[in-house]
């Protein structure tokens, strides 16, 4: 059965507004998840309980599965290459960012990551339920979700790689970092040309949890 675009627009658009409302719930409240660790694991299953609404959207209303693209398999020898040959593309860029950043003086972290921190540095199992959370839900969302859709509505594969690359930027404003900011929009930009051309979720997630452990690692003191 086809989607009418309506509906995978009206989609879309609920989708950014939910999942933005799920990552700012507690600022909504007038509170801070970064109080305690207690809140900050309920602020992190409040974004994972994003992918129910997901499901029931795409599910309800669209009446179709939420990866309209279904994952191409792949060999294992590929699917290691690719690993590898994303997690070092994405780690030059960092380093590049890094660079400028330090080359500018713009070289402290922000509050709200130095708590994130604290927290993960007394709390390990947090660190890997956070970071496992953040691989499935943004990679979910922001390729296998949006993009395809995206190229639906836009006709345009060059279109949605864009729109949903600056979208995942966005997306990491959180931290009040522009040029971190800046940096998540180029990692979503590499990450959806991969899925646009090999379709495979499955890699995406395994090198987005990868990187965000080595991330954090290199900033924990």
């Amino acid at each position: 059965m086809k989607v009418k675009k309506p509906i995978i627009a009206t989609g879309i658009i609920l989708s950014l507004l939910v999942y933005g409302f799920s990552l700012r719930v507690f600022s909504v409240l007038g509170l801070s998840a970064l109080d305690s660790s207690g809140l900050f694991l309920l602020s992190r299953l409040i974004v994972l309980l994003f992918l129910v609404f997901l499901f029931a959207w795409t599910t309800l209303a669209e009446k179709q599965p939420i990866l309209i693209w279904k994952n191409k398999k792949l060999s294992l020898l590929h699917y290691v290459i690719s690993v590898f040959l994303l997690i070092t593309c994405i780690l030059i860029l960092s380093v590049g960012v890094s660079s400028i950043e330090s080359y500018y003086g713009y070289t402290d972290q922000s509050k709200k990551l130095d708590a994130m921190l604290l927290i993960f540095k007394n709390n390990k199992p947090i660190l890997f339920f956070t970071v496992a959370t953040a691989a499935l839900v943004e990679e979910l969302f922001f390729r296998g979700y949006l993009m395809p859709r995206l190229h639906i509505i836009l006709k345009s594969s060059l279109a949605a790689v864009l729109i949903s690359s600056v979208l995942f930027g966005f997306a990491h404003a959180g931290f009040n970092n522009v040029v971190q900011m800046i940096n998540a929009g180029f990692i979503g930009l590499i990450s959806a040309v991969y899925y646009q051309k090999y379709r495979n979720l499955n890699v995406l997630i395994a090198s987005h949890f990868i990187i965000d452990i080595i991330a954090i690692f290199s900033k924990m003191k």
